[in-house]
């Protein structure tokens, strides 16, 4: 057995990762990067946790996955930029336990492709029979099995991906703003120091000779607090508790262990993948939007005055300070969710025809799913006087 590495004995081991982040020229997207983190963690996990990068082309998407790939043994990933429709089936590399990186998800061919991963991410594994020659001029089956588990990381310019797969990964962002584009041409300016990844390729190994046993003993508190509001929670939900148990399991020489040689997660974890995630699964369950779209709403509001619709992006451009594709994007998007009201039929929607946009249905006000850790200790400590005094 290995032994304990000095990195795993460091109490907030993603803060220490995200002071590494600048040294290897990455600005402005620690949010992303200790998401991809975890994620990558997860592998180790039954349930892996898959994530899909989203924003505009050139917003830096490939650069945020390949600076965390860095600090994972290569082992632990395998990465492409496409593939055939039926590539995963044959492979012969492993996929169990690993996560699939694929850089852009216009490179996953035909709805076959589409059709593995999915299986992949949900069955853990993919179990296909397919039609072969038997040698005699006829035919026969032959049942071909490609075991996982297996998460995904991908990016993509789109808004959603397909629907079946776009409810089975974590949707996460890149930083679109003109503050962020600064901070990046600055990191280019100043140059980077680089890293020593040797003690974070060690800290992986060792993870993955560890037993995964880890027990969350507030995660029925949490159930509990979280409203109904979307099916979708169905999902999201177990994909949260992977995160925690992700988070405990990269923190266990600083864990506690119960009478059966679990970890024990504290709300610790359960406060960093909240910060973490939190606005995504809100907005996955619709009870909140994204604030670059609250933002553009706003902005396409202002900029009507007295006019009954925005016939062209420029004013929009300029009142957000962002260049057209990525305000074009937003608009999308905002279109999308119903915020804004793009009245061109499909055709029109294209080619250079005229925008006719106006605002569409009021902006919720945001209401975060997940509760928060007050919230949880209220509950545990309500639950454990009512258990203490049976006549409440």
């Amino acid at each position: 057995a290995m032994k304990t590495p000095q990195l795993a004995r460091c109490r907030d081991i993603l803060s220490k990762f995200e002071k590494s982040l600048p040294l290897v020229g990455l600005v402005g997207e620690a949010r992303a990067a200790k998401l991809l983190y975890l994620a990558l963690v997860s592998r180790l996990l039954d349930r892996i946790v898959s994530v899909v990068m989203k924003g505009p082309s050139t917003g830096g998407k490939s650069f945020v996955v390949k600076t965390v790939l860095q600090f994972f043994p290569e082992d632990a990933y395998s990465c492409r930029t496409s593939m055939s429709a039926k590539a995963l089936l044959y492979s012969k590399e492993s996929f169990v336990h690993r996560t699939l990186v694929i850089y852009e998800v216009a490179g996953i061919q035909g709805d076959f492709a589409s059709y593995a991963i999915r299986s992949l991410l949900s069955e853990g594994q993919i179990d296909y029979e397919v039609t072969v020659p038997d040698g005699s001029g006829s035919f026969t089956t032959q049942r071909v099995l490609k075991e996982g588990p297996t998460g995904l990381i991908t990016t993509t310019t789109d808004i959603e991906l397909y629907r079946d797969n776009e409810n089975r990964v974590i949707s996460l962002p890149v930083n679109d703003t003109a503050e962020q584009t600064v901070a990046i041409m600055m990191a280019y300016a100043v140059g980077s120091e680089g890293v020593d990844f040797g003690p974070w390729h060690e800290l992986q190994e060792w993870l993955a000779e560890q037993p995964v046993k880890v027990a969350i003993p507030f995660a029925p508190a949490v159930a509990a607090l979280i409203p109904p509001a979307s099916i979708r929670l169905r999902r999201d939900f177990p994909l949260v508790l992977s995160l925690v148990i992700s988070h405990s399991l990269l923190h266990q020489a600083t864990r506690e262990r119960d009478a059966e040689g679990r970890v024990v997660a504290t709300l610790d974890d359960y406060e960093v993948v909240r910060e973490l995630v939190g606005d995504l699964v809100s907005e996955a369950a619709q009870t909140s939007v994204p604030q670059t779209v609250r933002e553009t709403v706003t902005a396409v509001r202002e900029c009507l005055g007295r006019e009954i619709e925005l016939q062209s992006l420029s004013p929009l451009c300029e009142r957000l300070g962002l260049d057209k594709s990525t305000v074009s994007r937003r608009v999308r998007q905002a279109v999308d969710l119903g915020h804004l009201v793009d009245s061109r039929p499909e055709w029109e929607r294209s080619g250079g025809h005229p925008l006719h946009l106006r605002v569409g249905t009021p902006l919720p006000e945001d209401r975060m799913v997940l509760p928060t850790r007050q919230a949880v200790e209220t509950y545990l400590a309500e639950s454990c006087r009512v258990a203490l005094d049976p006549e409440r």
